[in-house]
């Protein structure tokens, strides 16, 4: 595992340092440093509203840290986002609970998403955009999770009655034991969501802000271009600014990782097995 997490931060760090080599931008050495200074401004944030939700688990700033590294290069490294689901399970893993881990990383994606639905409302509306793509998939992920919270109540209650009380087989226990899982992380989101939801969701809008704020004034884009860059994130190539923030992202969460590791602040008692950066 440690070989494959290698192998690809080399394989990402030289495919987009060459792409910004022949695109030139090595020449506009501010450009560079203020994109850096953007990176460490939107993950700090970005990690703020993440500990917040951990709060109330004690969670370690060491572990913390390690952690947040290690699932931010390896959601840049996999595609379409696919790398929240080991999100999940490492916070898990950190908080002693898989049900909480994946229920903070749902919450987590629902305010990032929801603020970013906001900030795409506000540039559709300042540009004159017609609803883009992305924006119209945000729009349907933010329906479905707060759909499936607001339902889960009557649907587990009714599931954990009829499988107690209309079947006794293996595979009933089984689904008792999944139900009951669902159940443990719904109640870890009402938890963590309750008294913070809207200060988590400012800070989520102030993380969006700067990161598509510094792509307007950096490059001087139009509402298109930051569509364009969202597209690009999630579904296609990256484009230039694509390229320049994610290297950033990498070297940044390199740099955090080994941090963590050379200050001696990781309690592996408390945060499970971690992974070399």
């Amino acid at each position: 595992m440690n070989a494959v997490f290698g192998l690809l931060t080399c394989f990402y760090l030289s495919r987009f340092l060459n792409a910004l080599i022949n695109d030139d931008i090595l020449n506009a050495p501010i450009l560079i440093l203020l994109t850096l200074l953007q990176t460490v401004l939107v993950n700090t944030i970005k990690m703020l509203r993440l500990y917040l939700l951990l709060f109330e688990t004690n969670i370690g700033i060491g572990c913390f840290i390690t952690m947040y590294a290690e699932t931010g290069l390896v959601n840049l490294l996999l595609p379409y986002k696919s790398g929240e689901i080991y999100r999940g399970y490492r916070l898990g893993v950190a908080v002693s609970s898989i049900p909480v881990g994946y229920s903070a990383m749902l919450l987590d994606r629902l305010l990032d998403t929801l603020a970013l639905i906001s900030t795409i409302l506000i540039l559709q509306i300042f540009y004159d955009l017609p609803a883009s793509p992305v924006f119209i998939l945000f729009v349907a992920f933010c329906i479905v999770i707060i759909s499936a919270y607001c339902l889960f109540p009557s649907l587990y209650t009714y599931l954990n009655h009829f499988l107690i009380f209309n079947k006794n087989t293996e595979s009933t226990l089984i689904a008792l034991h999944a139900i009951n899982l669902c159940n443990k992380a719904y109640k870890s989101i009402g938890r963590m969501a309750k008294g913070r939801f809207f200060l988590l969701f400012l800070i989520s809008i102030v993380a969006w802000f700067v990161e598509v704020g510094g792509m307007v004034v950096m490059r001087g884009t139009d509402g298109n271009e930051v569509i364009s860059y969202l597209n690009n994130t999630i579904f296609g190539t990256p484009g230039l600014f694509n390229k320049l923030f994610i290297l950033a992202c990498i070297l940044l969460f390199l740099l955090m990782g080994i941090f963590a590791q050379l200050t001696g602040r990781i309690r592996r008692q408390h945060c499970g097995p971690t992974h070399s950066l």
